[in-house]
């Protein structure tokens, strides 16, 4: 590629005057004396070659008329001399842009300044700028050689290499590509150090960073999707715009409002979750949504699309760690119903105004553990699910893709709207056009009929809701648009005056075996996929529980016994 164009930009910067930076100096006796003052400093060349020469020119003036020494230097390259006004500079055999710093004292007072020569590299105007990730490789080495396996650390070889590039493809395949500032980015310095999506595509210019050795408040550090929206919002790259329309952009609204001050920021704050996979103490107060850099990890290839996993797999509430899921212990760290065994029976005793598993409950489902397992006798086999058992679990079957456009018309197959798809259940349950297809094995609900496993759950969560309501439960004054929202409520209203359901609620407690039941009942509810996460679990769970509130199995259903699957 031909950048002479950028290169004639270098030859025609004007002379640069460099910024001036007045120290501390010590009072003279007798009458007060005034620092020399440094007007400018210029160079007959800010961009010269290797081993080449540039004349540095200093104006200086006095107020005192004392007399002025000159003391120029530079970390690299050599002076023709050190004390004059005016010498000449021979630059290193190196490409970079080297600082040069004149001091002048004038017996008293010291004034200093400096000027940048670019050797081999373009001088920016516009401060800070772009240096390149070599740069930021001497203090940060392990995450440096860390991010050189990732992506991209190769992100320009595609239109740098190829045929197939073009001008608009620089802004996200280079580092620092800004038409509108001379800050040293890659439209302006189009060399190989600014190939790639490097550390300043994020954190943004670092020479300020870096001349402040390591100053964080001249650098730029976020967790926010911002970050990778700029790029992956694109009618070539959709993943931003389909996780927008999802909830995860939105989860931690929940965590912020002061009634749910108490929900955990470790699942409900991006920042948060990234501390808790860390094994850091969670003190997220940002109220991050569950974004990109929530999930992968923008420094570290180490998992597959550089997915943030548990290093030990994830704890399950009654303390099991779950190793197996692949990719998809991503999901399970969140999705777990989060009460353990104390926490089940505290709500079935004494009843509670978030009755029930905590909500988005999933790997429950997946590893059965979230639920009032007493409504049998001791020795039942719950049956776990063949979902665990896959690749990449959650991962495969929530980001299939699917066919058709997302919100922005782009077309949607950047699985990040983390829809189900019944193309990822093919393989194993054949040509779908609906997850009711997926037939159960037997007439589960009594209604006289072998229906898809999601419509037996159906019919088994109605009759054990019609088993609570007939067991005498208040639900006068309960408001809901939902049967089940109305049934759950009237269950779990607790006995406290203090309550936010006290005002709508009368007649006390229900019976703790209501309770029982109820919890079991709002786990599948919970759940949301009807069967699909763990089909023989959930008509277990739900035909175990009706013979536990109702006395007798549900009317002419199959029952699922103890170990059946």
């Amino acid at each position: 590629m031909n950048h002479s164009k950028h290169w004639l930009r270098v030859g025609m910067v004007a002379l640069a005057v460099s910024s001036f930076a007045l120290m501390g100096c010590e009072e003279s006796t007798g009458s007060e004396n005034k620092a020399p003052e440094i007007v400018s400093i210029t160079a007959s060349s800010t961009s010269i070659s290797q081993g080449a020469e540039t004349i540095l020119i200093a104006v200086v003036t006095d107020a005192d008329g004392d007399a002025i020494e000159y003391r120029w230097s530079a970390p690299k390259g050599t002076f023709s001399s050190t004390s004059n006004d005016t010498v000449t500079w021979t630059s290193p055999e190196v490409e970079e842009i080297v600082t040069i710093e004149l001091e002048v004292n004038d017996g008293i007072n010291l004034t200093k300044s400096t000027i940048d020569i670019g050797v081999d590299v373009y001088v920016p105007a516009v401060q800070p700028y772009y240096l390149g990730a070599e740069a930021c490789s001497g203090c940060h080495s392990t995450t440096y050689a860390a991010w050189q396996e990732t992506n991209h650390a190769d992100a320009a070889s595609a239109i740098l290499e190829s045929d197939h590039g073009a001008e608009y493809c620089f802004e996200c395949h280079t580092t620092g590509y800004d038409a509108d500032l001379a800050n040293g980015g890659f439209d302006d310095n189009p060399v190989s150090d600014l190939h790639n999506v490097q550390c300043e595509n994020c954190h943004g210019p670092a020479s300020a960073h870096v001349a402040g050795n390591g100053d964080v408040t001249e650098i730029t550090l976020s967790v926010s999707e911002d970050v990778c929206a700029d790029c992956h919002v694109s009618t070539r790259n959709n993943n931003w715009s389909d996780w927008e329309a999802h909830n995860h952009n939105v989860g931690h609204t929940i965590y912020e409002g002061s009634y749910y001050s108490g929900c955990g920021a470790r699942c409900h704050t991006g920042s948060g979750y990234i501390e808790e996979v860390s094994g850091a103490a969670v003190s997220d107060t940002t109220f991050i949504s569950i974004n990109c850099i929530t999930c992968h990890n923008p420094h570290d290839a180490t998992n597959e699309h550089q997915i943030r996993l548990y290093p030990s797999g994830v704890t399950a509430p009654n303390g099991d760690t779950v190793t197996k899921g692949g990719l998809g212990n991503l999901c399970l760290g969140c999705h777990t119903g989060r009460r353990d065994a104390a926490d089940i029976e505290d709500q079935v005793a004494n009843g509670s105004s978030h009755f029930g598993p905590h909500h988005g409950n999933q790997g429950a489902f997946l590893y059965p553990d979230v639920f009032f397992v007493d409504v049998v006798g001791s020795g039942f086999v719950w049956s776990s699910s063949q979902h665990l058992l896959m690749e990449d679990s959650c991962v495969t079957c929530h980001m299939e893709g699917h066919d058709g456009v997302n919100q922005y018309g782009s077309p949607n197959t950047s699985e990040h709207a983390f829809e189900p798809s019944v193309e990822a259940c093919e393989s194993c349950h054949g040509v779908l056009t609906d997850f009711d297809d997926i037939m159960a094995k037997n007439d589960f609900d009594g209604d006289g009929a072998v229906e898809g496993v999601q419509s037996e759950v159906n019919g088994l969560m109605d009759s054990l809701l019609g088993a609570l309501v007939a067991t005498g439960l208040d639900t006068v004054g309960v408001s809901g648009d939902d049967a089940f929202d109305v049934v759950l409520t009237a269950v779990g209203f607790p006995d406290d005056s203090t309550s936010v359901w006290s005002a709508v609620l009368s007649g006390g407690l229900a019976t703790r075996t209501v309770r029982e039941s109820g919890f079991n009942l709002a786990t599948v509810l919970y759940d949301h996929s009807h069967g699909v996460h763990n089909a023989a679990f959930t008509i277990q769970l739900l035909q175990q529980s009706y013979r536990h509130v109702a006395g007798i199995d549900v009317p002419n259903g199959h029952v699922l016994s103890s170990g059946d699957k």
